[in-house]
């Protein structure tokens, strides 16, 4: 089963060509399950990707056995069903990548200005790539607006209420 995703596709489409073939992906914010699973369609043969979420009362998250066999042969999945905001959940990914880079970040989850900016602050420094959805969200905006140098900012509809991705390359 191929799990739906709640973007606009045109927008991810663009997001995905910075996916493809990378070797270290995170995605915060799974819910369902669309975003991960075509991430992984186009990542590396033998990427390792890590899944941060923890959904709210009553969402009833994919199963991991599922979201498993979404993988290619030689893929590593990580399925953290763990609040990104917590230190905990930090240290995991930490583990996770042993000293690695992540090349390729997705932030999808808690959509309130305080949420993005701990994920940001929290992960930030181990991403080379950082994508951020709804942009258009005016929380997700005023973050996105105070962060200086190299970003992208793609939108099908510039009056969307929702949508949109930024993308922003972390100088190391």
């Amino acid at each position: 089963m191929t799990p739906n995703s709640e973007q606009i596709q045109q927008e991810f489409d663009v997001f995905l060509n910075y996916v493809k073939n990378k070797k270290i992906i995170l995605e915060i914010g799974t819910n369902q399950g669309g975003t991960l699973y075509q991430m992984m369609q186009v990542a590396a043969e033998d990427a390792e990707i890590i899944s941060i979420d923890i959904l709210p009362d009553g969402v009833i998250p994919p199963p991991i056995a599922l979201m498993q066999s979404w993988k290619k042969p030689k893929q590593i999945l990580h399925i953290l069903r763990m609040d990104s905001h917590k230190e905990e959940t930090l240290e995991d990914v930490k583990r996770i990548l042993n000293g690695r880079r992540i090349e390729i970040a997705f932030i999808d989850g808690d959509h309130s200005e305080e949420g993005i900016t701990r994920d940001y602050d929290m992960y930030g420094d181990l991403c080379d790539i950082i994508g951020f959805h709804d942009i258009c969200h005016r929380e997700i905006r005023n973050i996105w607006d105070t962060i200086i140098g190299e970003k992208l900012l793609i939108m099908e509809n510039d009056r969307n209420l929702w949508g949109g991705i930024g993308i922003y390359w972390r100088e190391n």
